[in-house]
């Protein structure tokens, strides 16, 4: 009796081991990950990253940042999601209180990327937020295209 208990314990040993590891995504990851996504078809150059996680909830949660661009240059935000996570992040860009770019289509159609020509130095606010509320990881990325 006690030799069938130490082979069942020796399988519950080896079975605790041999349980593949969770390969989370980390958000730096995810930060290179989008910043290389960032620079393909236009060479576009880094300037800041912005790191979104947000718990679901209702109404669902936004984060904002404001950032200062400078007027006659394009600017190139990336969007990417964590596989990791449900959320599908939004981002919306604001002009005082008016959007004027924004990675979700009335189509329902979602861009990875979305591009700005900015006609005047100002404050900018850029929100994002995950559809329906659900909890998510996100990066924005950035950039300015020469």
């Amino acid at each position: 009796m006690k030799h069938q208990y130490y082979i069942l314990f020796i399988f519950f040993v080896f079975g605790l081991f041999s349980i593949p590891q969770a390969n989370a995504q980390s958000e730096s990851e995810l930060v290179n990950i989008c910043t290389k996504i960032s620079k393909q078809k236009d060479e576009a150059k880094y300037l800041n990253d912005y790191k979104i996680r947000l718990e679901s909830s209702t109404p669902a949660p936004k984060q904002k940042f404001s950032v200062i661009l400078r007027r006659d240059t394009r600017y190139k935000f990336t969007l990417c999601n964590s596989r990791d996570y449900p959320g599908k992040a939004i981002l919306q860009v604001f002009d005082n209180q008016k959007m004027i770019a924004t990675t979700h289509l009335k189509s329902g159609k979602d861009l990875r990327n979305v591009y700005l020509d900015v006609k005047k130095t100002s404050t900018y606010h850029m929100i994002v937020k995950f559809q329906g509320g659900k909890e998510g990881l996100a990066v924005v990325i950035l950039s300015f295209v020469p």
